[in-house]
């Protein structure tokens, strides 16, 4: 299996023009969040079966798919919302593991990902991500259980901005795997990993106005896990902790000691794979919602 994840670390390029010319080419950028491809890394009935979903919005649509549960009944729908290179057919696979211990899996591509139409922007993104939990909502609530958003990297920015402005009676936990809260943080965490702090002025120009920091307080009372490396090359760890420390509700931190980006899981087999399967198992047993449970950093 192929996987990559370029999130702001593995392509800063554009960093290296002189400073005018870097202003003039990101006012007001958004298009080097991305990296997309159309590359088939792997074929979804690879992992069992599934729905092939076509998404509309506002007439582009969105390639996605549906995996149900191995097991019956099913205990929960899990949405991925994913990092922000290749396309679901290499993401699918740090998620639809989940189907083997009694989880419907979906996923969808982002604009311009995959076999997904358009372009992909901030504000679009949110306003496609709407739509999605919507769908995934909806088959949650049809199945009378609970909604889990599995937010990855930049997936998990995206999530936790649009859930801001959802129905949120029906999330059980948000998992926000390596993510982090602020568009503008990060850019200059890469300006001044790359070119220096001089130049984090150059951040003025990306468009943080869909970061999740500004309505972090909307949300931060639904059940939240944070999964993030100490040793993470692309999105810091301080970032994951900036979302658990500023989180109101019930919360948890895994803080790992994993090279790499979005590299924990063994696809199902791994120690931490089989720990957020048991994690799973007692929110459910216990319900997601018990204000009991105190706040809780774990290695």
């Amino acid at each position: 299996m192929q996987f990559s994840d370029r999130i702001f670390g593995g392509s800063t390029r554009f960093l290296q023009v002189p400073a005018v010319l870097a202003i003039i080419m990101l006012f007001r950028c958004s298009s080097l969040y991305y990296y997309p491809d159309q590359v088939e890394y792997s074929k979804p009935e690879e992992y069992g079966p599934f729905e092939s979903l076509s998404i509309d919005v506002e007439g582009v649509s969105l390639d996605g798919w549906y995996f149900p549960s191995a097991k019956s009944p099913t205990r929960a729908v899990v949405l991925q919302f994913h990092g922000n290179a290749q396309n679901i057919s290499s993401h699918a696979a740090l998620g639809v593991w989940l189907t083997q211990f009694g989880y419907d899996f979906m996923t969808y591509d982002y604009r311009g990902f995959g076999k997904s139409e358009g372009s992909p922007d901030p504000k679009r993104n949110y306003e496609d991500a709407l739509i999605v939990l919507k769908m995934a909502d909806d088959r949650a609530r049809e199945k009378g259980v609970p909604l889990i958003i599995l937010g990855q990297s930049l997936g998990g920015a995206i999530a936790l901005r649009a859930l801001a402005d959802f129905d949120q009676s029906n999330v059980g936990l948000i998992i926000a795997d390596s993510t982090f809260a602020s568009y503008d943080s990060m850019v200059r965490n890469a300006i001044r990993n790359t070119v220096g702090s001089w130049l984090t002025i150059l951040a003025f120009f990306f468009d943080d106005e869909y970061s999740p920091i500004h309505t972090l307080d909307q949300v931060s009372r639904l059940p939240l896990l944070v999964i993030h490396s100490r040793f993470d090359p692309v999105v810091p760890f301080s970032e994951g902790r900036s979302i658990y420390e500023n989180w109101q509700g019930r919360k948890e931190l895994w803080a790992l000691e994993v090279d790499g980006h979005l590299s924990w899981s063994n696809y199902g087999s791994g120690k931490t794979d089989q720990r957020l399967v048991d994690f799973l198992d007692r929110m459910l047993a216990r319900g997601f919602h018990d204000s009991k449970r105190q706040p809780k950093v774990a290695d």
